[in-house]
């Protein structure tokens, strides 16, 4: 594994280090334009795990201002979280912070998490906020994948957003060589996490907005293998006879969340503007994941880690051409 570095301003130790994974720069070109619009930008170490750095296409001009700039080349990665694991072991802060390229923070983000930081939290997460609200599809998945931090008002939780969040760094490495496999799904990390007896924080001022699949064409195929993935995850070192119960068990699912989301859509204060409108969409979302809940216990991932691999980084593909125009033209800090 090479790490090469690049320095724009003297610090001993950044004080955070913030992880993103790419083949190409230009996919979280939109993200670094929100990393250097942060109020302490002078503090924060970039580490960009991708394939290679010939092939990054970086663009050094986008990263002055920075403490530190890392590449580190971890050669073809299937599997985001593993690449995110190789960035956390080469970066130098005792904070770390995963980021998306289609998520975006709010210019107090990085501040509002080392404040947070300074007590005993393990992690601590954002709030999250829609950057593409134009549809209920858009509205559906967020709340399928970040329903109970939409609109954080903030305070101890017993989960924080995955993929979004910051960490003490020795907490991460602790995990050893189970690091890589516990951030293919962060929520199996958090759990270990829980177990070890760590707490988390949801931080509101670390707002980030987050875009989301709106395309009908893509919308059910993300349920369906983002479902898969995150079954044949979890069940990964269960028994057989758990596997059953579980693939038995999963047509209850969406009964489960389709009350628990609609409490939290009212408790972010969402209601008038969402219900009932977003009910269909939900309901018919909840039912394609547990089929393929059902079929991750049942029979594993199959080729779903393809699909979600590329979700994961091609985000904005999935999203019509005028969001995309919208949500790459804003200027930073106002919604992507």
């Amino acid at each position: 594994m090479a790490v090469t570095e690049g320095r724009s301003v003297q610090v001993a130790v950044p004080a955070m280090s913030v992880i993103v994974a790419t083949e190409r720069y230009e996919t979280v070109r939109a993200l670094v334009r929100h990393l250097r619009a942060q109020t302490v930008r002078e503090q924060l170490e970039v580490v960009i795990a991708a394939p290679s750095a010939e092939t990054l296409g970086l663009d050094r001009a986008d990263l002055e201002g920075f403490a530190r700039v890392r590449i580190v080349e971890v050669g073809p990665f299937g599997i985001v979280g593993a690449a995110r694991a190789a960035g956390v072991r080469q970066a130098t802060a005792p904070i770390v912070a995963l980021t998306e390229s289609h998520a975006f923070p709010v210019p107090e983000w990085a501040e509002a998490f080392l404040a947070a930081h300074r007590q005993p939290w393990a992690v601590v997460g954002p709030s999250m906020r829609n950057a593409n609200p134009a549809n209920m599809i858009s509205w559906a998945n967020l709340f399928l994948d970040y329903g109970p931090w939409v609109e954080h008002p903030g305070g101890e939780a017993p989960d924080v957003p995955g993929h979004n969040s910051a960490y003490k760094r020795e907490i991460l490495l602790s995990c050893g060589s189970d690091l890589e496999a516990m951030m293919e799904i962060e929520t199996i990390l958090h759990w270990a996490l829980h177990r070890r007896g760590h707490r988390f924080y949801v931080e509101p001022r670390a707002a980030t907005y987050h875009v989301n699949v709106s395309l009908p064409s893509a919308w059910l195929a993300e349920r369906w293998h983002a479902a898969r993935v995150f079954a044949a995850a979890r069940s990964r070192e269960w028994s057989w006879a758990r596997r059953l119960l579980y693939t038995i068990g999963s047509p209850v699912i969406p009964l489960i969340r389709t009350r628990r989301i609609i409490q939290q859509i009212r408790r972010a204060g969402l209601h008038r503007r969402l219900l009932p409108r977003i009910l269909p969409v939900l309901v018919i979302s909840l039912i394609v994941s547990a089929v393929g809940e059902m079929i991750g216990y049942a029979a594993g991932a199959g080729r779903s880690w393809t699909f979600v691999y590329h979700l994961e980084l091609y985000k904005l593909d999935f999203v019509s051409a005028r969001e995309r125009q919208e949500i790459l033209s804003r200027p930073s800090g106002t919604g992507a």
